[in-house]
């Protein structure tokens, strides 16, 4: 009788511990999607092509498609997707020109315009057209897309805009398990709404899937079988949706954690699949700097604001630098403490990048860099014609550890505009002050504000802060420098990342651009040892200034571990 009393025990012990494994997974699973990283290089417009935009408009209605167009900032590559309906396509073209307004074709696809085509186009210079004014027109929404067909009155058409803000591309290699027979693609487009109205999400869906069956909305990771959530009532397109979502169906979608499927007779578990992502997402930084003659020894009264991400899996940093140099030459990159020059890292100049307000870029870093960056010794330092050896100079520091990137597409609901904004934040301690110093590009700007509310929400009006009236020149043209002392509200709602920036302009008098203030969150590069010296840089003084890392670990599996251990003890102690 002990034997089979123990033997029950072991039982019992084994299948709590399964049950305590399965529950730190499943608590990992949900609380720790496969994140969208967003990136400061890479930009995404999208675009529903109708008859009803085609210049004049022609009786029938009849063709329909949706696509998006990717622009890497950095390369100068533009990567354009579409699909339709159109029965007989002759040809696709990239032209410029307002709504209902017929302009010149800028590119033209050279891949047969099937339901479903994509091609990368480089932008580069052009004597009639140079390579700033084509970014600048993409990014103002004054391109659009032209799918011709064999009759004249079946052309469609759609302008690139960030009007949406939830996409997908499918693809039948990212279905589980992976889809049979010849390969299908397929773009969704979303608009999500927090409130007015209250969680609602609105889709367009077209896919190339002959047999298609179903066209769901499910929950899961990339790469596993997921669960369905919503049903569209079309299988051929054109598909629309309106759904209305929960709290946790919204925090699933905000977190990468959702995605669109078509399935098949052939494919019953799926012909295409791909995850549902939010459109330009607010990038997780690991550092920020603030440039300015003083650091460079030069009187110059240009300003900078720099904002870096680091992926530590991929040692990839991305940087946005806005400034108010003229004639910039060279951006370099190099390595020494605050006010010691130090050796180049790295460079970008006029040359092979575009060095007008805002500069992008990327790199890779080698080990050593990446220690020079957690270090807090590495500081960009930007060259003009009447500076060759610097105008200004920013250390690249944890010390502001807030930031706000404005852009178009976090206004609600979202603008197309190529104007941006760049802000650093230094909570102090002292009256509760924050210390600020705010970029933009607006130049009929008519407030800058610091409104209380969370992402993709109406800003609370009674909450208004003019930073205008808190900066030294008391103007809201850029930039604005100066410090604000909060009050218990504003704190709460700093501290809980529910304060944006928004900068109003004569064009759009309630925001143009908006940028939610957040804090930097710095991926861990353990087991990268800090405590050891640089083999190539040598710096002087302590390493203090080693920037402190996130707790940001799941607890889930240590949870289940703790309760398994607190279990055994009790179950031992108690028989």
């Amino acid at each position: 009788q002990n034997h089979q009393y123990a033997y029950v025990m072991r039982v019992l012990l084994a299948l709590l511990f399964l049950c305590c494994l399965c529950l730190g997974q499943d608590h990992y699973s949900y609380d720790n999607p496969p994140l969208v990283a967003g990136s400061f290089t890479q930009t995404i417009y999208t675009t529903t092509l109708s008859s009803d935009q085609v210049v004049p408009t022609p009786l029938i209605d009849e063709g329909w498609g949706t696509g998006f167009c990717e622009l890497n900032q950095d390369t100068n590559v533009l990567f354009c997707h579409v699909c339709h309906t159109l029965n007989e396509p002759t040809g696709a073209t990239i032209s410029v020109g307002d709504r209902l307004i017929n302009g010149p074709t800028v590119y033209e696809f050279s891949v047969a315009p099937l339901t479903f085509f994509e091609e990368a186009f480089l932008l580069e210079d052009r004597d009639d057209y140079p390579l700033f004014s084509q970014i600048q027109d993409f990014l103002f929404g004054r391109w659009y897309i032209t799918v011709n067909s064999r009759e004249e009155e079946f052309h469609i058409r759609g302008q690139l805009e960030q009007t949406d803000n939830v996409f997908a591309l499918m693809t039948s290699e990212d279905t589980a398990p992976p889809a049979f027979g010849q390969p299908h693609r397929g773009i969704t487009l979303g608009t999500y709404t927090r409130n007015n109205p209250l969680r609602q999400a609105n889709y367009d869906l077209c896919h190339d899937v002959d047999d298609a069956t179903y066209s769901v909305i499910g929950r899961g990771v990339p790469g596993f079988p997921g669960e369905f959530v919503f049903n569209f009532r079309d299988t051929e397109p054109p598909i629309y949706g309106q759904f209305k979502y929960t709290i946790n169906d919204e925090t699933e979608l905000l977190s990468g954690y959702q995605y669109s499927q078509v399935r098949s007779e052939e494919n019953p578990q799926g012909a295409v699949r791909g995850q549902l992502s939010i459109v330009d997402p607010i990038p997780t930084l690991t550092v920020t700097g603030r440039m300015d003659g003083n650091q460079a020894g030069e009187d110059s009264f240009a300003r900078g604001c720099v904002l870096v991400s680091y992926d530590c899996e991929t040692r990839k940093m991305e940087f946005l630098v806005f400034h108010s140099v003229s004639q910039p030459i060279r951006l370099e990159a190099r390595a020494a403490p605050t006010g010691f020059t130090g050796p180049l890292l790295f460079a970008l100049d006029d040359t092979t990048h575009h060095l007008d307000t805002p500069i992008y870029g990327s790199r890779v870093l080698g080990a050593e860099e990446e220690y020079v960056l957690y270090a807090q010794q590495m500081y960009f330092v930007l060259t003009s014609a009447t500076f060759p050896l610097g105008e200004i100079r920013g250390q690249l520091t944890a010390q502001y550890d807030y930031f706000a990137h404005m852009t178009g597409i976090q206004m609600v609901p979202p603008t197309t505009t190529a104007n941006l904004g760049c802000a650093t934040f230094d909570l102090t301690d002292i009256n509760y002050a924050v210390d600020f110093e705010i970029m933009h590009s607006i130049e009929d700007v008519i407030a800058v504000d610091m409104v209380h509310g969370s992402i993709g929400e109406p800003g609370d009006p009674l909450s208004v802060r003019h930073f205008a009236s808190a900066s030294f020149r008391q103007s809201a043209q850029s930039p604005l420098i100066g410090s604000m002392v909060m009050d218990d509200d504003d704190q709460v709602a700093w501290i809980q990342d529910e304060t944006f920036v928004q900068v109003s302009s004569e064009r759009f008098p309630f925001g143009e651009i908006r940028g939610q203030v957040m804090r930097i969150r710095p991926c861990d590069p353990d087991p990268r040892p800090y405590s050891a010296t640089s083999e190539t840089f040598s710096f002087d003084g302590s390493y203090d200034s080693i920037i402190e890392l996130p707790i940001d670990r799941d607890s889930s599996s240590i949870v289940s571990v703790s309760v398994f251990a607190v279990m055994v003890s009790f179950l031992f102690a108690f028989f």
